[in-house]
């Protein structure tokens, strides 16, 4: 099977900053004003500045030929001016677009910015007056000029490429899972996994990149801005108009159930499959979402289909292209088939729900559970096609966990239904408990909504719902739209945890710490030619078997010859023995043939340690006279430089262990080193620190009981470093052990320098030992 984890992979990307979220509140809706400022108080890093009001019950403004002198002008200008990354409108705001009818009008606000430039391009321009044909709601890249138009297909920018027939004969394209073009055949952002011209065939838009987020809309590319309805709007079959408690309620669930796919590994999800018209792509979005989400480790995921329109035969033919029997359609030998949609009534019970009732022609809407499966079934993530036009006597009870209910909905749940009319009623599941759901009011352009696989996977990689549903879809958004709280995440960590430092993944082999006890650094044996003061030179081991490298000098005095006559320390590197000759690898200037022995003590004293030093620290013991005897030569010249991330945590310049005592007076434990004379240990308790992959959680508590010691420069005699040191030997909590070769890493959890663009108050960096 193609290896998924590999694709939903942990790092940090670009998020919506809550801080340019702008909503459109269209006052003539009597309650709307108090329903934008509930939804940006229970957000408190929202700015209440950026709702924009404005009565579209004005004579006008409505009207094509006015809208834009009226408000079309200053929201164009409120968006650009404060560089918006997301748009919210009030609840009861309009559906379809009265400037261009069959448009959502959301949608249209989202791409406020692509308009403006139609209005100038076209000829002649129309600089005051929104373009009369319909909206281009497509995203163009900018040229040469302030206002420059250039038609780009949408697919191009969310990475899908239309190498092949569109849309492809097979879209589920099962042959790529075990495709010999490598494990990773649905990650088509991977140069070089399929074939350039194929990539389309290989993928069938299942999957795509994310967007990078304009910052400067004159200097970059621009793009659709991702938009949201507030919550649910109102009609004869979603429920009444949403108040501004269930608004405060329905963030406090996005909020409390943001977490990772770890945390929610054991949340249940639910996928149907159902054919509809000629677009057999709803089928396969479906089965790869469900195979997304199980390949993942999810432990409750349950997957179904609907036998309407050949749904059998098209699911025999997908599952003979499989290597495995998954979606085979028969529900008595195939276990992985949790329910089904059919004509055939049965006993209203915990394994069948009639919701014939709900549609105005009764048509495969009977429910029968299979295989252990009994209704309800609780969902926290749905992506599917079973939930199609419900058009008539729709109550809620679909989803209210009740005695006809098929759905449980579970607090902060997402729902993405891929056909038909599901946001007439879709506001159910919000009233039920859900934080967000996405599809269409009315009947949809398939290629909006035939992005299931794009939806769940960008939702996995920490993305929010909003910006979820609009990466890889094939086509521009006319008539879809996120409902509720486009900002929700439930699987948010996974933007944040692991994030590379400087875009750096570490693996670090504990090393020898040596040391030259001797006081004096190695010798200069060979003094070259043509060097220069403030020439940094490198050594390397003149031994062809040794491995020793990473000796750093900086010139301070050179003879007639360019000779080197003294020298300043920089860093020690790894590996260096007893009297070894070192030979000079490459300088900063142009001088040759420098050399270098070691004393006779390097390594005649217990080790110091095993781990790492920064160069920053090996440069500063080297200088400081109440070091004078500790000369280190195990630094890897890495930093772990966390004020990257927040400029207000320190950076770590040393990570080591001490298996047992060592000549230098410092007992067995862990120790770490960060940058500055502090009082009080930074990190609280939010450090873990890994040996050979293992996890081992250090508490600021640890201080307080004994079991470790926290000094700062004064007290650990090298300036600018202060000291924690773990300990091992009589500690109510120890310290692992940490032996030459073993993997040694860390990660911590600090602030984010940039709260307002998480729905969480934390993100965590790691370095742990994993390749």
């Amino acid at each position: 099977m193609a290896l998924i984890t590999d694709l939903i992979t942990k790092k940090q990307r670009n998020t919506i900053d809550h801080s340019r979220v702008a909503c459109f509140c269209d006052t003539s809706s009597t309650n709307a004003l108090a329903q934008c400022q509930a939804y940006y108080a229970a957000y408190p890093d929202l700015n209440p500045d950026l709702i924009f009001q404005y009565d579209l019950s004005t004579a006008g403004a409505k009207t094509r030929e006015t809208a834009w002198e009226l408000w079309g002008k200053d929201w164009h200008d409120l968006i650009v001016s404060n560089n918006i990354e997301g748009i919210c409108c009030n609840p009861e705001f309009d559906i379809d677009s009265p400037l261009w009818p069959g448009y959502s009008a959301l949608n249209v606000l989202g791409d406020i910015l692509s308009l403006r430039r139609s209005m100038l391009v076209i000829n002649p321009p129309t600089p005051d007056v929104f373009k009369s044909t319909s909206p281009r709601v497509l995203p163009t890249p900018y040229s040469n000029s302030q206002y420059p138009y250039q038609f780009l297909g949408w697919y191009s920018f969310g990475g899908i490429r239309q190498d092949g027939p569109f849309p492809p004969p097979n879209p589920f394209v099962p042959e790529s899972i075990v495709s010999a073009e490598g494990d990773n055949a649905y990650d088509y952002t991977i140069t070089g996994v399929v074939p350039e011209n194929k990539k389309w065939d290989y993928s069938g838009g299942m999957l795509s990149g994310e967007w990078d987020f304009s910052r400067d809309y004159l200097g970059q590319k621009v793009i659709y801005i991702p938009t949201w309805r507030i919550g649910w709007k109102s009609g004869s079959l979603n429920p009444s108009e949403i108040t501004t408690a269930e608004i405060t309620a329905m963030v406090e669930r996005s909020i409390a159930t943001a977490g990772s796919i770890k945390s929610h590994i054991d949340k249940p999800i639910v996928t149907s499959s159902r054919q509809r018209v000629s677009n057999r792509y709803f089928i396969g979005q479906a089965m790869f979402t469900d195979t997304i989400f199980k390949d993942l480790g999810f432990t409750n995921v349950k997957w179904g289909y609907s036998k309407d329109q050949a749904g059998v035969s098209i699911l025999n033919s997908y599952n003979a292209k499989l290597n495995t029997n998954n979606y085979d359609p028969d529900e008595t030998s195939n276990t992985n088939v949790q329910f089904t949609l059919d004509n055939i009534a049965g006993t209203v019970g915990n394994q069948y729900r009639d919701l014939g009732p709900n549609y105005s022609v009764e048509d495969h809407y009977k429910w029968h559970a299979h295989n252990t499966n009994t209704f309800p079934m609780p969902v926290f993530t749905y992506v599917g096609g079973c939930l199609v036009n419900m058009s008539v006597n729709t109550n809620g009870s679909w989803c209210d966990g009740g005695a006809d209910a098929v759905f449980d909905i579970q607090n902060g749940a997402v729902l993405f239904e891929m056909t038909s009319h599901f946001l007439q009623y879709a506001g159910w599941a919000i009233k039920n408990g859900a934080s967000a759901v996405h599809g269409s009011y009315v009947e949809p352009f398939a290629p909006q909504v035939n992005s299931g696989g794009n939806f769940a996977s960008n939702l996995l990689k920490g993305n929010q719902v909003a910006t979820s549903a609009v990466f890889g879809m094939s086509s521009s958004p006319k008539n879809i739209e996120v409902w509720g709280d486009g900002l929700a995440a439930p699987y948010y960590n996974e933007s944040e945890e692991e994030s590379n430092m400087n875009n750096v993944k570490f693996e670090l082999v504990a090393i020898k710490g040596s040391a030259d006890l001797s006081g004096g650094f190695p010798a200069i044996t060979v003094a070259g030619t043509n060097h220069a003061v403030n020439d940094i030179i490198t050594f390397v081991s003149a031994s062809l078997t040794s491995p020793a490298s990473g000796i750093k000098i900086k010139v301070t005095s050179v003879d007639g010859s360019g000779g080197i006559t003294a020298y300043a320390w920089i860093s020690g590197g790894v590996g260096w023995s007893n009297n070894e000759v070192a030979n000079q690898s490459s300088t900063s200037g142009t001088g040759i043939s420098a050399k270098l022995t070691l004393g006779g003590s390097v390594i005649s004293a217990t080790p110091l340690s095993f781990g790492f030093f920064s160069d920053s620290i090996t440069t500063q013991i080297a200088i400081d006279p109440d070091t004078v005897n500790a000369k280190l030569y195990n630094n890897a010249g890495v930093e772990f430089a966390f004020s990257q991330f927040n400029p207000d945590i320190p950076d770590l310049h040393g990570l080591l262990s001490n298996p047992v005592s060592n000549q230098f007076g410092r007992p067995a434990g862990i120790v770490l080193w960060v940058e500055g004379d502090l009082d009080s240990y930074p990190y609280g308790d939010n450090v873990v620190v890994y040996i050979n992959g293992v996890a081992y959680p250090f508490l600021e508590s640890y201080i307080a009981d004994g079991s470790a010691v926290w000094s700062n420069a004064t007290a650990s005699a090298v300036d600018g470093f202060s000291r924690l040191e773990w300990n091992i030997s009589g500690a109510t909590n120890p310290a692992p052990v940490c032996l030459e070769g073993d993997k040694i890493g860390m990660s911590l959890a600090v602030p984010e320098r940039q709260s307002s663009k998480s729905v969480i108050s934390r993100s965590v960096i790691s370095h742990n030992t994993e390749s």
